[in-house]
């Protein structure tokens, strides 16, 4: 004799009678077993299933390239002056320590 544990009775039962049980109809509606694809309507237009994964997929590539959708990180103007202009200082200083070095060389 094979036993079924029912969760909803917490019970063990035969399992000839929990086979009992599930071909009684139950009081839950089946669901529809088709679905039905709908167009969105917007400002007049529909656009079937593919426009719009078609514009989907236009939008995730603007946002990965970074552009005006706002995907990527952004810096405040002041800070890329002021790191641009530390940039522009650092190659000076090497640039002079650089020369200094060939005038040392030279010299000796």
């Amino acid at each position: 004799q094979l036993y079924v544990y029912d969760t909803v009775d917490e019970d063990w039962k035969a399992s000839d009678i929990y086979e009992a049980l599930l071909q009684e109809p139950s009081d839950v509606p089946e669901p529809e077993a088709t679905a039905t694809l709908e167009t969105v309507e917007m400002e007049g237009e529909g656009m079937t299933l593919e426009e719009q994964d078609a514009a989907m997929q236009e939008l995730f590539e603007e946002a990965n390239r970074g552009g005006p959708l706002g995907a990527g990180p952004t810096m405040d103007p002041r800070r890329q002056v002021a790191s641009d202009l530390a940039v522009e200082r650092a190659q000076g200083e090497v640039a002079q320590e650089v020369a200094k070095a060939k005038a040392a060389k030279a010299a000796k």
